[in-house]
């Protein structure tokens, strides 16, 4: 198999870890299980694509060994009115029936989303990554990433389904160490 051919990742138990089909190196990834958006990704010693989840149950140096494959991410619009997220956020997620507490309800969720890092004045100001977003609601979202945001914003493109797309502005609030990573939380900038 060649470093550029895309292989899906073996099936192993949750507390096993991938290796890459090409060179074998420990990787932090899962086998996707049916409620997941499988990501893309590249073996950071041989460049071989491999399709999986981050295992947050890996040891922190295994996330060194991989990197999301390329990221398109075009900056046409980002700022949406509160009924287009709220619309958006009842094709992406069902509505559970427990009584939420808040005023905009929170949803779980487990899905990729391409990032962009922002500054203030809403200007990118990095490279696109992907990010694994844990739920949302009409008001923000919470993610996980590898390395925590310095920035005060990001701009996130979010999929329901295979055609339909968001892009928003998330003004992060908090980010915290969970294991290996870190969970970033904040709220959606809008219109």
């Amino acid at each position: 198999m060649s470093p550029t051919a895309t292989a899906a990742l073996p099936g192993f138990s949750t507390d096993d870890f991938a290796r890459c089909t090409v060179c074998s190196t420990e990787l932090p990834l899962r086998k996707t299980m049916p409620s997941e958006q499988p990501v893309q990704w590249e073996c950071a010693r041989c460049g071989a694509r491999l399709t999986g989840v981050l295992n947050e149950k890996a040891p922190g140096d295994f996330r060194f060994n991989i990197f999301p494959t390329q990221v398109h991410f075009t900056c046409d619009r980002f700022e949406q009115s509160p009924e287009r997220i709220d619309e958006f956020v009842r094709k992406l997620t069902p509505r559970p029936s427990g009584i939420e507490k808040r005023t905009s309800e929170r949803l779980p969720l487990c899905l990729a989303a391409a990032a962009m890092p922002m500054n203030e004045n809403r200007q990118t100001s990095g490279s696109a990554f992907m990010v694994l977003l844990h739920n949302i609601s009409q008001g923000g979202i919470a993610f996980s990433h590898m390395q925590p945001i310095k920035e005060s914003h990001i701009a996130l493109e979010l999929w329901a389904g295979t055609e339909e797309r968001m892009k928003v502005i998330v003004k992060i609030l908090r980010t915290r160490a969970v294991g290996h990573f870190y969970e970033i939380a904040g709220e959606f900038v809008t219109q």
